[in-house]
């Protein structure tokens, strides 16, 4: 059976990613890994948002990133410089790949019960499970084997 860390290890070793990281002296940047033997493409969206949804501040480039490298795109100030580190986080996106920076570690953010409702129907194919939080979520998983010894997942956060 495929536990939760395969799904963590199968992101972190994707071969195209979106990660948001420091950089030193300050500031962040993303790096746009593309370990395929195609080009990568398309609008980085940028996002600084509070943990209510509320948009704060946001940017858009251009990338192009060859086979088998690395780009590193510099996240402008006004988006990477937080008014609340307690209360926000920063939002990278190329088109279906993406990345979230917290500016602040869990136990010191102002993050609250995200209240979770879940919902889960039969299919003819298994089951599909639906989580709404009333609040912001940082991380979810679902460990179904919990509720039966043969259940899986076909993918993890």
């Amino acid at each position: 059976r495929v536990k939760p860390a395969y799904w963590a290890m199968s992101h972190a070793f994707a071969p195209r990613l979106v990660t948001v990281q420091p950089v030193a002296g300050g500031g962040l940047e993303v790096r746009v890994v593309n370990d395929t033997d195609e080009v990568l493409s398309g609008e980085l969206r940028l996002r600084r948002l509070s943990y209510g949804g509320e948009e704060l501040a946001t940017a858009a480039v251009l990338v192009e990133v060859a086979a088998r490298t690395v780009a590193q795109v510099p996240v402008p100030v006004h988006v990477s410089d937080s008014g609340d580190p307690s209360r926000e986080f920063l939002e990278a996106r190329l088109d279906v790949l993406g990345d979230h920076w917290f500016f602040a570690e869990p136990r010191d953010s102002g993050l609250v019960e995200p209240n979770l409702a879940v919902c889960v129907e039969a299919t003819d194919s298994g089951w599909v499970a639906r989580v709404q939080a009333k609040n912001l979520a940082r991380d979810l998983t679902l460990l179904v084997d919990q509720v039966d010894p043969a259940a899986e997942v076909d993918d993890g956060m």
